[in-house]
């Protein structure tokens, strides 16, 4: 619709010139035409534009694409700022909904229009179920209590279609709606001024000009918002607790461990180099996690002495994470594959390194993660396979080790402020052995339960 609003005026101005064209060709003259094209234009209005919500972002292009001649779109991501800095915190959600908080929500939508220079705000809303789309659409006018638009729509189903038919479609069931809104709010445009012929006595040679397209708006990134994030940083301090026990020991030099909250460090990282793009690989990242205790330090039971021998305890994991978001209000579910490992390592000589609990480790971890957020508190909970493919020192003690392991988390966070959340989470990381002594073996054991876990508190920032 913009292009064709566009072109409306040029057809006028060509068809003025043509007719001043053709007097001075009649006459053996060359014509030249000036036309005060600036003077001719209206003075534009800003609007801007708020979207949230599955599909949210090519539902309001479609709506950018409606907007008459005459209204100009601000970034959507000044506005977004603004809308933070007079007080709403997440999404709109259900409020849109609700006679006794849109008010207060359209107090806050006109007071950000305010402060980002628009003369109007567009909220685009969308929710997913049952196979259908529904279009929230409310169309605010910054200095005026009047809603300009208030409807819920809901779009035509995809079924068989192709995409680019579909597409259209979508397109104009939403501009069938919104178009008429937003006329009324465009300035009335100015009347085309009459081009001015200047005759010159020399010919002169005329050039085509070609008129420029607008770029079509992609629709915005929803910063701050943990499901669409560029990065995701995390750090804060680990708690850990390890119990190792045998079955079927037989042998004296096989011992257990156990140590309750010792603390550590931990740091993390998630990054999306794609995430203000479209298409599948917007939510492929990259994750990053390390922990490590400080300070620990490990004594034999059976030692009177009370020797404490330096401990090092430390894990790391780096792999591939893919997010998948199933609606506004649905759960965030993540996969990921990575590659990482678990160090526990006692500084022991003599006969007493050789009876130590230390491993090595090294991990493929294959999992699974989910999110349920309601409004700035947000549920996690996450699940991976272990393969463990070297376990150091404890595997290679024993005959014919075999190892597995599993991993399981549960977790809360919640936005404090725009792009700050508080995290807990809890973890249980579990590596089970299998031996197969034989006759003669130094260390004999059927086998092995290593459970490992942590309780970590902090705090991450997300872009």
């Amino acid at each position: 619709m913009n292009r064709l609003h566009a072109l409306v005026p040029v057809a006028l101005r060509c068809a003025s010139a043509f007719a001043v064209l053709a007097t001075g060709l009649a006459s053996g003259l060359a014509v030249t035409l000036v036309v005060d094209v600036a003077e001719a234009k209206p003075k534009d209005r800003p609007v801007a534009i708020y979207v949230e919500g599955p599909d949210a972002e090519a539902i309001g292009g479609d709506v950018v694409d409606a907007l008459p001649s005459g209204l100009t779109m601000k970034d959507p991501a000044e506005y977004k700022a603004e809308l933070g800095k007079a007080g709403q915190k997440g999404a709109l959600g259900k409020g849109l909904d609700s006679d006794k908080q849109k008010t207060k929500l359209y107090e806050k939508l006109r007071k950000a229009a305010t402060a980002a220079g628009v003369d109007a705000v567009i909220v685009v809303r969308t929710t997913a179920a049952k196979g259908q789309t529904k279009v929230k659409l409310v169309v605010l006018e910054t200095e005026s209590d009047l809603v300009a638009l208030e409807t819920e729509i809901t779009l035509p189903a995809k079924g068989k279609k192709k995409k680019e038919e579909w597409e259209k479609e979508r397109a104009a069931a939403v501009a069938e709606v919104v178009e008429p809104a937003l006329k009324k709010l465009a300035p009335a445009p100015e009347p085309e001024p009459e081009p001015k012929a200047v005759v010159d006595e020399t010919p002169k040679d005329t050039k085509d000009a070609k008129d420029e397209e607008p770029e079509e708006p992609g629709g915005p990134r929803e910063k701050h918002v943990v499901s669409h994030s560029l990065f995701d940083v995390g750090v804060g301090v680990d708690i850990g607790f390890r119990s190792l026990s045998f079955t079927d020991k037989k042998t004296n030099n096989v011992r257990g461990y156990s140590v309750n909250g010792t603390p550590g460090i931990y740091l993390a990282a998630e990054v999306y180099p794609l995430a203000g793009g479209k298409g599948f690989l917007k939510d492929l990242g990259l994750q990053l996690e390390y922990a490590q205790a400080i300070a620990l330090k490990s004594s034999v039971s059976a030692d009177a002495s009370g020797t404490n021998l330096a401990t090092t305890w430390r894990r790391w994991m780096l792999g591939l994470h893919y997010r998948i978001r199933t609606g506004e209000k649905a759960p965030v579910i993540g996969l990921g594959v990575g590659y990482g490992a678990e160090t526990f390592s006692i500084d022991a000589t003599g006969v007493l390194a050789d009876q130590t609990p230390s491993v090595d480790y090294k991990i493929i971890r294959l999992g699974a993660d989910i999110r349920q957020s309601f409004g700035g508190f947000s549920l996690l909970a996450n699940f991976a396979y272990l393969v463990v493919p070297s376990g150091g020192p404890i595997a290679d003690r024993f005959t014919e080790s075999k190892m597995s392991g599993a991993e399981f988390g549960l977790g809360a966070a919640y936005m404090v402020t725009s792009g700050l959340e508080v995290r807990v989470l809890g973890r249980y990381r579990h590596v089970g052995y299998t031996f197969s002594p034989k006759t003669g073996d130094l260390y004999v054991a059927s086998g092995a339960s290593d459970n490992l876990e942590s309780l970590t508190i902090g705090a991450a920032y997300v872009f």
